[in-house]
């Protein structure tokens, strides 16, 4: 089960401020406390039990990627990539034939050279030997 730290901190920042503003309107509506001391410290112990447990999920013998990406992401084929944010991430799974380089010129990647027909219709790429695909 992944750890969903931000969004418990969240909800439990939420209930607890709820609980203040309904405790602050009760108290001068009725003048007394809408909850204890008692579920108050509840809350709090069960809110860092809550954060405590999202340490035993840490995977130091793994490489992890995040990707932050606010709009989703659609598909990882790079077949179906069709807006910038998808295309951005496919980019960073997967390498090119080719790529260009910083000045706008189109240099190697996957393929160490390249040829083009007499009839400009094939283009023939030659991969390089270290590369494996699974």
């Amino acid at each position: 089960m992944p750890c969903i730290y931000r969004t418990m901190v969240k909800f439990m920042f939420y209930i607890v401020i709820m609980m203040l503003k309904i405790q602050q309107k009760r108290s001068t509506v009725m003048g007394g406390l809408f909850f204890s001391k008692g579920s108050f410290v509840a809350l709090c112990w069960m809110m860092v039990v809550w954060l405590g447990a999202c340490n035993a999920h840490r995977h130091s013998d793994k490489k992890i990627f995040h990707y932050n990406e606010s709009s989703g992401i659609a598909s990882l084929d790079p077949a179906f990539a069709k807006s910038q944010a998808v295309m951005w991430a496919v980019h960073q799974l997967y390498n090119t034939l080719v790529e260009v380089d910083s000045n706008m010129q189109i240099a190697p990647s996957l393929a160490k050279r390249w040829e083009i027909s007499d009839d400009n219709l094939v283009l023939t790429f030659h991969l390089r030997n270290d590369v494996f695909f699974w």
